[in-house]
C-alpha cells in the first residue's frame, strides 16, 4: 500500500536528505538485468515492521476552505505477501468511528469494506471503485491496497536530483490496464532510504499527471524509515491533501481479527490498541 507503507516524529523543516556520493546508490542494484524491477522490488521490500500504529491527521484544502480530519491508522504483515490494514476516524463528528478495512493477498487480489455509523453497517468496496476518492480527499481507495510489483512492468528513466537526493527515477504502468485506475506511475526513490518521495500519477495515457504525491519529512522510527508527512496536489480540481502522522508504534502485539469485519463495525472494541 503506497500510502500506507510510506502513504513518526515529524522533522523540521523540508525533507533533508543529503549523501556525499552517488556511489552507495550504484551499489544497491546489480549492473545487469531489469534495473527498474529490481527498484521496485527493492522499495516493495524495505523493512517496515511486522506491525504499525500511528495517529494521522489529515488536512483537506480546496476551494477556499479547509477540513481537517483526524484517524488512526493499523497495519500487520503476516508474511508471504498477506497484508492488511484499518483507519478508523475520530474526527470530526460527520466521520467519526468511520473505519475502512483493507486486506491484501499473495494472489495480488485486494478486498475494501467501509463501515458507516449512520447506516451501522459495513459495504465492500466495489473493484471498479477503486478510483474514487476516499472521504472526499486526493487519496483514491487504490492507493490504500498493496500492489504487488508483477502487477506493474517497471522501467528505469534516470537519475535525477531531488530535495537534494540522487533519486532513481522508475516508470510503472500496468500490465493489465483493467487492473489500476492510473494508465501509469513515476516514481522517485530515495536510494538509501527506499522510500518514494514522490510519485506523479497518470490516467488515459495522457502527457501530463493528473496528481502528484510528494514526501515532505521523513523519521527513523524504532530502526525504521518512516513517512512523517506528505502533500497530494490534485492538479485538475485543484485541491490538497496533507496528511501527517505521529504516535508511531511498531511492532506491538495486535491480534489479527482486529483486521476483520467484527472489529470493523464496533469501534470500541479498536480503541485498545490506540497510543
Amino acid at each position: 500500500m503506497m500510502l500506507m507503507r510510506n502513504l513518526n516524529l515529524l522533522m523540521c523543516g523540508v525533507l533533508m536528505l543529503v549523501f556525499s556520493s552517488a556511489v552507495f546508490a550504484q551499489k544497491l542494484y546489480a549492473e545487469d538485468g531489469d534495473k527498474g524491477r529490481q527498484i521496485a522490488q527493492a522499495v516493495y521490500d524495505r523493512p517496515t515492521g511486522k506491525t504499525m500504529i500511528a495517529l494521522t491527521t489529515m488536512v483537506l484544502e480546496g476551494t477556499g476552505k479547509s477540513r481537517t480530519r483526524q484517524f488512526y491508522a493499523y497495519s500487520t504483515d503476516n508474511g508471504g505477501g498477506e497484508k492488511a490494514s484499518l483507519i478508523r476516524f475520530t474526527l470530526p463528528a460527520d466521520v467519526a468511528d468511520t473505519g475502512l478495512l483493507t486486506q491484501s493477498h499473495a494472489s495480488g487480489e485486494d478486498d475494501q469494506w467501509i463501515y458507516l455509523p449512520a447506516l451501522k453497517r459495513i459495504r465492500r468496496i466495489a473493484a471498479d471503485r477503486k478510483g474514487g476518492r476516499f472521504v472526499d480527499s486526493d487519496i483514491y481507495y487504490e492507493d490504500l491496497q498493496d500492489r504487488k510489483v508483477n502487477k506493474d512492468s517497471h522501467k528505469f528513466l534516470r537519475q535525477e536530483k531531488l530535495e537534494g537526493a540522487l533519486c532513481d527515477v522508475i516508470e510503472s504502468i500496468p500490465v493489465d490496464p483493467k487492473n489500476s485506475s492510473y494508465s501509469k506511475r513515476v516514481v522517485w526513490v530515495h536510494p538509501q532510504t527506499l522510500i518514494p518521495i514522490r510519485v506523479d500519477f497518470y490516467r488515459d495515457n495522457a502527457d501530463a499527471p493528473i496528481k502528484t504525491l510528494n514526501v515532505k519529512k521523513i523519521e527513523k522510527i524504532d530502526g525504521f524509515w518512516t513517512v512523517m508527512e506528505t502533500v497530494i496536489k490534485d492538479y485538475k480540481a485543484n485541491h490538497t491533501t496533507r496528511i501527517k502522522s505521529e504516535n508511531i508504534i511498531y511492532d506491538k502485539q495486535i491480534p489479527n481479527e482486529l483486521f476483520s469485519d467484527s472489529f470493523l463495525q464496533d469501534p470500541s472494541r479498536e480503541k485498545t490498541y490506540r497510543p
